[in-house]
Order: C-alpha cells, then sequence, then structure tokens
C-alpha cells in the first residue's frame, strides 16, 4: 500500500476530500443528481460528519434539487445526533412529503 491509499488517511482527511468533491459538483450537473447527494450523504454520515450531512441535504432541499428518501434519513439521523431540532423538523416534513 502506498502512502496515498484511502486506508492511510484520517477520518478528517476523507471529510475533506468529500467535502471537496460536493464543491466541484456543485459547478456541474453532477449536483443536482439525487444519487449524488444520496452517496454523499452516507458517506459522510459513515465518517460520523454529522454537521456536514445535515448541511449537505437542507442546502439541497434549499436549491429545489430532489433529494431521495435515504439521503433525507441519513441526514434526520445526523440531525437526531448532534440535536439540531431545527433541521429534525424540516427534513422529518421533506420526508413526510416525499410520502404523499
Amino acid at each position: 500500500e502506498g502512502e496515498n491509499s484511502f486506508g492511510s488517511l484520517q477520518s478528517s482527511q476523507l471529510i475533506e476530500l468529500v467535502s471537496e468533491a460536493i464543491l466541484e459538483a456543485q459547478r456541474t450537473s453532477l449536483w443536482t443528481q439525487p444519487s449524488f447527494i444520496t452517496s454523499s450523504a452516507i458517506s459522510l454520515r459513515a465518517l460520523s460528519a454529522n454537521k456536514e450531512c445535515v448541511q449537505l441535504v437542507r442546502d439541497a432541499l434549499s436549491q429545489g434539487i430532489r433529494v431521495s428518501k435515504r439521503a433525507l434519513k441519513e441526514a434526520l439521523g445526523a440531525a437526531q445526533y448532534i440535536g439540531d431540532s431545527v433541521a429534525v423538523e424540516e427534513l422529518s416534513a421533506a420526508l413526510k412529503d416525499l410520502k404523499i
């Protein structure tokens, strides 16, 4: 294994990489793809980047981007974990809207 393998990176470095990918994607049509939002939310949550996960999904929602049920559930779990009651309400409402 080389020094640049993902296995040798710290969690904070991986979070930074995912965050950079999201910033780059926001400049392209990739940002509007529900699958990108979902995989990014899952990745951030897996890295315990709960605040970043919540922010990602809230940003997408605020820009009118369609967000998958899975991404909403990831962000809702993250919001509950960090105790962000405003985000919990917002994400719960978005999840209910999806079920209509």
